[in-house]
């Protein structure tokens, strides 16, 4: 472990919450618990903002999908990013266990925020196919999708991450997406690992480890 003299201080722009909820501050916890002499800031950003404060050295780190263009910064992985399909339990999806977005592309869904990376990823493919998606609301959080859902209203596309941590006592289901987009990756980004000081090495080497719920 590298030795600290005093305090230091990291920063790191983390892709908006919507997208990896309670993912990073529940890996920061331990890694600040056990070292008194590190304090982190963290900034909650899109992805092109997060690239741009990465570059400008407004930020040691970034955290983003790996779709994101990155204009020349290196990355290293972080994390794998399932996504799935989150629908009613009742209905016409109750016997479906897997399906293609074509399949479900023409469905009324449930989405993000304008200004999502996540939600742009999903629309990127959908434009792909010659469709738009037909939102019937845009939420702020996955919490609040699942909500809407539950209820018997449209479908969404989330990480499997969210959907397994949400409440058991209301009516969903859980659905693979067949596409190999649906298989994402977190990455980290800095203008060059090497040139961080070991402490921020270190961050990166402890976060980069699987969750132990995982």
């Amino acid at each position: 472990m590298a030795e600290i003299k005093g305090c230091a201080g990291i920063s790191i722009c983390y892709v908006t919450p919507r997208h990896r909820e309670n993912l990073l501050p529940a890996l920061i916890g331990p890694y600040l618990l056990t070292n008194p002499n590190i304090s982190i800031t963290v900034k909650e950003m899109l992805s092109y903002d997060i690239v741009a404060a990465v570059k400008n050295q407004m930020a040691n780190l970034g955290i983003v999908a790996d779709s994101t263009q990155l204009n020349g910064l290196a990355s290293l992985p972080f994390s794998y990013d399932e996504l799935v399909v989150f629908a009613p339990a009742k209905g016409r999806w109750h016997d479906t266990e897997s399906t293609t977005f074509e399949e479900i592309v023409a469905a009324e869904f449930i989405g993000l925020s304008e200004g999502s990376a996540l939600q742009e990823h999903i629309e990127d493919h959908a434009k792909k196919l010659g469709r738009r998606l037909n939102y019937r609301v845009r939420m702020t959080t996955f919490d609040a999708m699942m909500q809407i859902v539950s209820s018997g209203v449209g479908i969404a596309i989330i990480p499997k991450h969210a959907a397994e941590r949400y409440c058991h006592h209301h009516s969903y289901k859980i659905i693979r997406l067949s596409e190999r987009w649906a298989d994402r990756k977190l990455i980290f980004c800095a203008r060059d690992f090497a040139d961080l000081p070991d402490y921020i090495k270190e961050v990166v080497d402890f976060l980069a480890q699987p969750p132990v719920d995982s």
